[in-house]
């Protein structure tokens, strides 16, 4: 239920991922298994959240994935998934990826790593980010194909 939650308060009213957590956990106890289930199908039987975790009982919109920690240089790849760990214990990190742009479905590449300053340089539409390494393993990647035009369009949020 608190997925389906945050999907209604992110996509129908707007709310930032961040807020969309917190109204969520306050809402999920008093919804019923009929408002549940109709929310459900108004939404179109999304298959995440907003932050790209699974639905229980649905299939993940995505292939393998791996922390962006761990991601190569210079691998194109798509933000997937956020850390329930982030979700949930980190707000403000939610508020600032967001605002960097490191929501679902956003394209990135990493243009190398610092190890002196234990950041990750993540290139998301042309901007160059450091990213923190603890704070890259909360964030879980798709791998693109090498052949992936450099400009190819964003996809819709994955639903």
């Amino acid at each position: 239920m608190h997925r389906l939650l945050e999907r209604w308060l992110t996509d129908v009213l707007g709310l930032d991922w961040a807020t969309a957590d917190e109204e969520a956990q306050r809402l999920a106890s008093g919804v019923s298994e009929r408002v549940a289930d109709r929310l459900d199908e108004t939404l179109g039987h999304p298959t995440t959240c907003p932050h790209g975790n699974v639905v229980p009982g649905r299939e993940a919109p995505y292939g393998e994935l791996v922390a962006l920690s761990d991601l190569q240089p210079g691998v194109p790849a798509r933000v997937r998934r956020i850390s329930e760990v982030a979700e949930h214990d980190a707000p403000d990190l939610l508020r600032e990826l967001d605002a960097y742009g490191l929501v679902t479905g956003a394209r990135i590449v990493v243009s190398g790593a610092d190890a002196s300053v234990q950041a990750i340089p993540v290139d998301v539409g042309g901007v160059t980010r450091p990213i923190g390494t603890n704070v890259g393993r909360l964030i879980w990647v798709e791998q693109e194909s090498e052949e992936a035009p450099a400009g190819s369009r964003r996809p819709p949020r994955d639903r």
